[in-house]
Formats: structure tokens, C-alpha cells, sequence
């Protein structure tokens, strides 16, 4: 009967990425304090980050520090980006025809991600909502 001689195989310890250590910290602040709803893992970010704040200030690095965010702002991991809002057209034409047109041409776009049929683009559903509420006018006039 033949017997297998194993060697030991060395793995290599990876280094985490930014983003796994930043969520980490927020795991840990999450978990410290008990919350687990999803939107208090926003609140657990600002706590964190009002920290990192209040010590770049104490280290009289605070203006550096909202250069660097400046600079960085494209290199932003998934989920953390910051977009800039969607230029609204001018429409011309007359009001009515206006009034009807908005009423067709603003509803979720099924096949983008929190875009409106109208072509412009949001950064979460929340703006996307707010955008077709107040672009929707009503089909039953007031009396």
C-alpha cells in the first residue's frame, strides 16, 4: 500500500481591502450598541466617522483631509459614491400638453436601476420616488 507524503502548503496571509475593514468597524459599533435595523448602520458610519472628524481637527488636518475626499471622490468603493443630480430639460409647448406628458413620462424605469422613464438618474430609490411624486399631477382635479 502506497502512503501520500503531504507538505505542509504555506498560505500567504491576505491583507483586508479598505472597504472590509471599514465595514468591520461599523459591524463592531452595530454590534456594541445593539441596533440592527439597516438604517442604523448609517448612524453607526457617522458615529464613526464624527470621531475621525473631531481627531483630524485636533491634528489641525481637517482642510487636507476634505481635499483628499475632493481628490478621491472617483475612487469610491461600490455603494459609497457620490453622483451628482440629473440636469432637468426645459420642456416648451403648451401647459396642458406639459401637464399631460408628465403624467406618462415619469414612472420608474424597469430596466435602470432608480432612473424615471423621463431619463433622468438618481442615486437611491428614495430620490427617484420623490421626483415622480412631485412630477405626477393628479387625474381628478379639485373642485
Amino acid at each position: 500500500m502506497a502512503t501520500k507524503n503531504t507538505v505542509p502548503v504555506e498560505v500567504e496571509a491576505v491583507e483586508p481591502t479598505l472597504q472590509q475593514i471599514v465595514n468591520e468597524g461599523i459591524a463592531k459599533v452595530i454590534e456594541a450598541h445593539g441596533i440592527d435595523v439597516q438604517k442604523n448602520r448609517y448612524k453607526a458610519m457617522r458615529a464613526m466617522a464624527w470621531q475621525a472628524f473631531v481627531e483630524v481637527i485636533e491634528a489641525d488636518d481637517f482642510d487636507a483631509l476634505v481635499q483628499r475626499a475632493i481628490a478621491n471622490v472617483g475612487n469610491l468603493p461600490s455603494g459609497w459614491e457620490i453622483e451628482a443630480p440629473a440636469k432637468r430639460v426645459a420642456t416648451g409647448g403648451k401647459h396642458a400638453a406639459n401637464l399631460a406628458s408628465r403624467v406618462v413620462a415619469h414612472e420608474a424605469n424597469a430596466n435602470a436601476l432608480n432612473d424615471c422613464t423621463c431619463g433622468e438618474q438618481f442615486a437611491n430609490k428614495g430620490a427617484l420616488t420623490r421626483h415622480i411624486r412631485r412630477n405626477i399631477v393628479p387625474l381628478v382635479k379639485k373642485a
